[in-house]
């Protein structure tokens, strides 16, 4: 056995520990923990100026998510969701091994918030919840398919509000003029 393949599991397996802190993989909500609408700050948006360099797109990153079972074959899936006001949804979805990037697509779709019981539908890929987790709120996630991989379906993942990239592969630099 090569001695590489446990550090190297080891190594995967807390990358993973340590993105999933960005979302719990399970958390139990009670009815005085959830809200019945989406937060603003949850909407993608920019933050910041271009002029004093601060400018920044505005986003939900979700947590890690282990895909694999076999340590020989470590995958980790990483999520960024893109919420627009007019009820709609794009979802960044990609998937690394220890040494690159193997997938990478957008899903898109709408979005219906229950009011009466706070759950958020988004069409085609799950059901979530606004709660709140050590003091912030999260938006927690359960997709209910697989996108390229099977290990994704019926997984939770929790989202906050991050930097994260714009989902038209727009940069800052040329987003603000820079170049």
């Amino acid at each position: 056995m090569n001695m590489r393949k446990p550090q190297l599991v080891l190594a995967l397996f807390g990358l993973s520990v340590a993105l999933s802190g960005c979302g719990g993989l399970e958390y139990s909500l009670s009815a005085a923990e959830t809200s019945t609408s989406i937060p603003e700050e949850f909407y993608y948006h920019t933050s910041g100026s271009c002029t004093d360099g601060s400018f920044s797109f505005k986003g939900l990153q979700g947590g890690g998510i282990m895909l694999w079972t076999d340590p020989a074959n470590v995958l980790v899936g990483q999520v960024e969701l893109y919420l627009s006001k007019d009820s709609t949804y794009t979802l960044r979805y990609r998937e690394f091994t220890f040494d690159a990037q193997a997938y990478d697509t957008q899903v898109s779709g709408g979005v219906e918030v229950d009011d009466k019981t706070g759950v958020i539908a988004f069409e085609n890929l799950g059901n979530a919840f606004i709660t709140t987790e050590n003091g912030r709120q999260v938006l927690q996630m359960t997709f209910n398919r697989s996108i390229n991989n099977s290990l994704l379906k019926n997984q939770s993942v929790n989202f906050r509000t991050a930097r994260v990239s714009d989902p038209s592969g727009t940069t800052v630099p040329d987003y603000c003029h820079y170049n």
